[in-house]
């Protein structure tokens, strides 16, 4: 199949661009675990579909290595720009990073209101691409993974209005690779949520990089076939100085995206961090 010309792909994105909004918590409830509260996440909304990512503690070494909903720039002296996220480690151990990835997609955030779309999940698909810049020598590594795969997946699904009480999980596998009810396929056709938690060491995503001081770039995009319909992108800096913060509001590029030669779109206000608070351990 062939690309979209980039004039087209252009006006796209600038459609996608145009109802962006920003926020530090999610249109919904966070609902992917006890104690994960709704703060802290870098948020877009385009096309009735709102993507909200924040990189957080997954191990504290100061509290039994129990996880946390923040980064660490404010309690090391950094006040970073919206969208990015510090760690003075890269690594917990040999295969898990100190950090995990919290991400969400609501694929008609305006559920309820006069301007809901109706979208189900199962009308779009959804790409995560970590892209690893190393300090010092090495070369850049990449790869990309759908958080919301039809065949199985572990994430939490709901609406709204649901919390970490009623939230629904796909069934769990048996001998390994065979998925039960619920099946995820259902669970996409059925709600406009789905939440979880990622570990870049785990289940093969760039777990060379987890020792390896340097900065991550997250770009979450969910497209309707070729065309982007929403993009939302984080930078976690982790072993690595992040920059200093811009005091005043401003707008951020387009975002690339590797998985299908397109690029994505999103916007995100710069802002001071605000102070981390001491929170409730969360599941990771």
């Amino acid at each position: 199949m062939k690309l979209l010309p980039k004039t087209l792909l252009a006006l796209l994105l600038l459609g996608c661009l145009g109802s962006v909004s920003q926020a530090d918590m999610l249109s919904s409830n966070v609902f992917f675990g006890s104690g994960n509260s709704n703060q802290y996440f870098t948020v877009s909304q385009a096309g009735g579909v709102e993507i909200g990512m924040r990189a957080k503690l997954r191990y504290d070494p100061n509290d039994g290595n129990q996880p946390k909903n923040f980064d660490q720039s404010s309690d090391l002296g950094y006040a970073i720009e919206e969208g990015s996220y510090y760690f003075s480690t890269p690594n917990y151990g040999t295969d898990r990073a100190i950090w995990n990835l919290d991400w969400s997609v609501n694929s008609d955030f305006n559920q309820g209101t006069p301007a809901s779309t109706t979208n189900k999940l199962s009308a779009f698909t959804y790409n995560i691409n970590f892209d690893f810049d190393p300090a010092g020598a090495g070369s850049n590594s990449s790869t990309n993974y759908n958080p919301v795969n039809e065949l199985y997946n572990d994430n939490s699904y709901g609406n709204k209005t649901t919390t970490s009480a009623n939230d629904v999980t796909p069934g769990p596998l048996v001998f390994g690779f065979i998925p039960t009810a619920p099946f995820a396929s259902d669970l996409n056709d059925d709600y406009t949520i789905t939440q979880n938690s990622t570990n870049v060491g785990f289940s093969g995503l760039l777990p060379g990089t987890v020792t390896q001081n340097g900065i991550y770039t997250i770009t979450f995009s969910v497209l309707d076939g070729l065309i982007p319909i929403a993009t939302n992108q984080i930078k976690v800096y982790a072993g690595v100085n992040p920059p200093a913060a811009v005091p005043e509001p401003a707008s951020m590029a387009l975002f690339g995206m590797g998985v299908v030669g397109l690029i994505g779109g999103g916007a995100a206000r710069k802002r001071l961090k605000q102070k981390r608070e001491a929170a409730n351990s969360n599941e990771g």
